[in-house]
């Protein structure tokens, strides 16, 4: 199934790596996500609280290591139909080769 509405859920190193590699590939995000305890950088990118997005109508991708998804709110993971996460393998494998 083809995704829209897609936002990665952290910009840190993890969520900016994501969205490189999504933009190498053509897919377009919409932007990032961030817990509503959290002060906006300020990016280039679209950046939103997670609970002014309609997570329904968009797919989440946890751009974060498992200790810092361990940290969420748990209404993040009610969404399991609009969530994909990472492995900490792939973070790690982004981080050493896309830095």
């Amino acid at each position: 199934q083809q995704r829209k509405n897609i936002f990665i859920y952290g910009c840190g190193k993890y969520g900016l790596q994501l969205y490189n590699l999504f933009k190498r590939f053509g897919i377009e995000i919409e932007g990032f996500v961030i817990s509503d305890d959290q002060t906006k950088q300020f990016m280039q990118q679209r950046v939103e609280y997670f609970s002014c997005i309609d997570t329904k109508q968009c797919t989440l991708v946890l751009g974060m290591s498992a200790s810092n998804q361990k940290k969420l709110p748990n209404s993040v993971f009610e969404i399991e139909d609009n969530l994909i996460c990472v492995s900490d393998d792939v973070l790690h494998f982004l981080r050493v080769n896309l830095s």
